[in-house]
């Protein structure tokens, strides 16, 4: 084992990055608190090129002593469903840490086909970011949803752990990705090819079906695959798993925030809380850090055609009923 790699494995603000020589090495990404703090995401792209970032093999990782895992929970979500504002919060010196989508994550939801690699660069990985950066906090974590296919293996590798599933109506969901223009529409057609290698049912179209499908036709499939892995998720852990809806955060924010705590398990006075609700977490726009956010619409949003969006709500309805996904798939953290 080298002293590198001892001194990466015990120290939190090194943060497992990326899987490097097809899964036989792991890059840290320097990164304390502030840092996660400013970034959107803890990708390459908003922690910038200036950061520190360190290669070990996982032979030497491995053999590395970690210091003690925190009480670790998820934050699973299907776009567009503030879950980034959820992980924001989650930011409380002393009781909790949320990591924003650690794109590690996303380097082993790509390992198709590999699923004994997959586990054992997950069940590492877990570990490394489960150390907490202060004593005595708990780590939240918010994957991508390109990671919801591994969701089982994540809870089955933190069986202490907790879900919540954040999810947003699709008419809702829809009008994001049409307000996005073009990127938005690309962006739905990857999560759709993506999510096809997952879904838990099939829906009977072939791959010269798929590619007639307008975009937010392949939008929709992918939320209702999504829907339907938290749906069997649920099933599986229900003890373990809850839903909330997005609109809970705009609607009711207090609510929902002190019902995530209460959830997680997370001790926080009645002021604090309501410090948060009423700070940056929920009045900033968490993809433009220090930007006040503004809801849906800017002024420069891509226009929404509502009858495309009647129309592919119902087609997926129908679809649903087809193949048997329920469309009210758990216990709910409010309500």
């Amino acid at each position: 084992m080298s002293v590198h790699a001892r001194e990466l494995a015990g120290d939190a603000r090194w943060l497992p990055h990326r899987l490097i020589d097809g899964g036989r090495g792991l890059r840290f990404v320097r990164a304390d608190r502030d840092a996660q703090r400013a970034a959107t995401f803890l990708d390459d792209a908003s922690l910038g090129e200036g950061a520190t970032r360190v290669d070990a093999t996982m032979g030497d990782v491995v053999a590395a002593p970690v210091p003690g895992p925190a009480p670790m929970h998820f934050i699973f979500h299907s776009a567009f469903a503030r879950s980034t504002l959820l992980a924001r919060a989650m930011d409380l010196p002393g009781v909790a840490m949320g990591l924003k989508e650690p794109i590690v994550l996303n380097d082993a939801a790509q390992l198709h086909g590999q699923r004994r690699l997959a586990r054992e660069v997950l069940a590492l990985t877990l570990g490394l970011l489960g150390r907490p950066l202060a004593e005595g906090e708990a780590v939240i974590v918010k994957p991508s949803n390109i990671v919801n296919g591994l969701m089982p293996t994540l809870m089955a590798l933190r069986p202490d752990a907790r879900a919540l599933l954040l999810y947003r109506d699709l008419p809702g969901y829809l009008r994001s990705i049409a307000r996005k223009g073009m990127f938005g529409r690309v962006w739905a057609r990857q999560m759709a090819l993506h999510f096809r290698t997952d879904a838990p049912f099939d829906a009977g179209f072939s791959e010269a079906d798929r590619f007639v499908h307008t975009d937010l036709q392949a939008a929709a499939l992918g939320w209702l695959i999504q829907h339907a892995q938290f749906a069997a998720l649920a099933r599986a852990l229900p003890d373990r798993v809850r839903l909330l809806d997005a609109a809970a955060l705009a609607t009711a924010p207090r609510e929902a925030f002190a019902a995530t705590l209460r959830w997680f398990g997370l001790a926080l006075d009645e002021a604090a809380v309501d410090d948060v609700v009423k700070g940056p977490a929920f009045s900033e726009d968490s993809k433009r850090i220090g930007e006040r956010f503004g809801g849906e619409g800017s002024g420069q949003d891509a226009p929404v055609d509502e009858a495309e969006v009647r129309m592919v709500t119902e087609w997926i309805q129908a679809i649903a009923r087809h193949v048997g996904a329920t469309l009210d798939f758990g216990p709910k953290l409010l309500g």
